[in-house]
């Protein structure tokens, strides 16, 4: 049986955003690293391609000691 989406899942998903560690080219066209955004995605939900957390702050950071920059959407 499924679990039921209780009012506090749905504010849960609600307060969170996505974010991916990337570095941009000469052309300033953006790559995104998923091999970093997947370590760095501690406490949120890797998705394949994002992570999806409440606060960016973590990874960010997290981002930055792998010599990237954060993005977010």
């Amino acid at each position: 049986m499924p679990r039921p989406i209780t009012v506090l899942t749905l504010l849960s998903a609600l307060a969170q955003t996505s974010g991916s560690c990337c570095t941009s080219n000469s052309l300033g066209q953006v790559n995104n690293h998923n091999d970093q955004t997947q370590a760095c995605c501690r406490g949120g939900r890797w998705d394949g391609t994002e992570c999806w957390i409440s606060n960016l702050d973590d990874l960010t950071s997290c981002c930055q000691g792998k010599g990237s920059a954060m993005c977010s959407f």
